[in-house]
């Protein structure tokens, strides 16, 4: 089990430039990890440093183990300009490709500053992404948030966590809830899915929202719920619902 759901056990490599030694030490004593055959860490403080995205290593071992493969931080492993969506645009690929050979990679990225943006860079980072959290702490009450701000497969949530660690846990306090976004995203993909190819004006008029939230919430869910396209003599937008491909497990 992980955060309450069921989870099948991976072989697992953690790529890390970010840490030293020492930090990455503590932390494996603190939550009682030990390397196993299905465990693999990989640091900067090995002679051979854990090599960049786009190195045919990590093709060969997302290829034969199909691991899931976490890269802290995703900074440390490319040479480009993270606010460059030319630079960047290579990078994701090179992540894309891990995933179609049969790994899982995570990219540990940093927040911004500014509070405004749930990530840092190019918008292009986001848009490659099948999946992204973002992870806060109360330091009132030592509680985590993890919001899940983008599911490409399904719908988004927060959690909020406490963590245990005296029993190396991470116990749910406050499970899955959607929130008022999401529900009014799921709301509008409904009303799609029950008529592919309505227009904007028709959805306004189906969901009952005001029409400005309405649009801005057409464009949220745009290339995640739904795709659109201009038809028609007089050019209107036609929404039709992304289906996933395949079933979901829970």
């Amino acid at each position: 089990m992980a955060l309450g759901r069921q989870a099948n056990q991976r072989n697992v490599l953690f790529l890390d430039r970010e840490n030293p030694v020492g930090v990455v030490r503590e932390r494996a004593r603190i939550l009682r990890m030990t390397s196993t055959s299905s465990l693999r860490y990989w640091g900067g403080w090995e002679g051979d440093l854990p090599p960049l995205l786009g190195d045919i290593r990590l093709r060969e071992i997302a290829r034969d183990f199909k691991p899931l493969m976490f890269f802290d931080s995703l900074l440390r492993f490319h040479q480009g300009d993270e606010n460059s969506a030319k630079d960047m645009a290579p990078v994701m690929a090179n992540l894309r490709d891990l995933a179609n050979l049969g790994a899982s990679p995570f990219v540990i990225h940093h927040t911004p500053k500014n509070d405004a943006y749930k990530f840092r860079g190019s918008t292009d980072i986001l848009a490659a992404v099948d999946l992204a959290y973002s992870l806060s702490m109360n330091h009132k009450t030592g509680n985590l948030s993890l919001n899940c701000f983008k599911n490409r497969f399904g719908r988004e949530f927060e959690m909020v966590l406490r963590p245990d660690l005296e029993n190396a846990d991470i116990v749910v306090i406050q499970s899955e809830t959607g929130s008022k976004d999401t529900r009014e995203l799921e709301a509008l993909q409904k009303i799609i899915r029950a008529t592919p190819g309505i227009n904007q004006t028709e959805i306004v008029n189906k969901a009952g929202f005001p029409q400005k939230h309405c649009v801005d919430l057409l464009k949220k869910g745009l290339e995640k719920h739904w795709w659109s396209a201009k038809k028609g003599s007089r050019g209107a937008t036609e929404f039709t619902v992304i289906e996933c491909p395949y079933k979901l497990e829970e």
